[in-house]
């Protein structure tokens, strides 16, 4: 007899139910166009499916029979505060300086969440996020995102 881990088959019938309503809504009320010239409703209806199915995913592993109880970690407070104090950084610093900067701004405090960031990391990962950000923002998505934008 194998036994059901409740948690698990309700949160994949939740997940599966969000992802097939915004598929069929996305289908049934938006242009979903093909796949050469997507329309307004063909990312939402992937995104649905997607949804869809790791909710399925979810739901068949509540039915293995192997229920595992793990204590919810505590909450670990300097982390929130070091991201929630990175992202209020970023957003006062994009748009007089830019993304570079704000990305280096936003890096500089998140990595306050380790009680000790190593200084060559924390340099290094926030000029490597720094290029990502304005590789995929700038030159890919092609925004209007000043990289570097100095008031004065």
């Amino acid at each position: 007899m194998t036994r059901v881990d409740n948690r698990d088959f309700i949160s994949g019938l939740l997940i599966m139910a969000v992802g097939l309503f915004v598929a069929i809504h996305a289908m049934s009320n938006l242009n979903i166009g093909t796949m050469a010239r997507m329309g307004p409703g063909y990312f939402p209806m992937i995104l649905g499916w997607l949804l869809a199915g790791l909710g399925v995913v979810i739901l068949l592993f509540s039915l293995r029979g192997v229920i595992v109880s793990v204590a919810p970690p505590a909450l670990a407070v300097r982390p929130l505060i070091a991201v929630f104090c990175g992202l209020l950084v970023f957003s006062f610093l994009i748009e007089p300086f830019g993304l570079v900067p704000a990305t280096i701004g936003l890096t500089a405090v998140a990595v306050f969440a380790e009680r000790r960031p190593p200084l060559r990391r924390s340099v290094l990962l926030a000029i490597g996020l720094s290029f990502v950000a304005w590789l995929i923002f700038t030159v890919a998505l092609q925004m209007t995102l000043p990289a570097f934008d100095f008031p004065g």
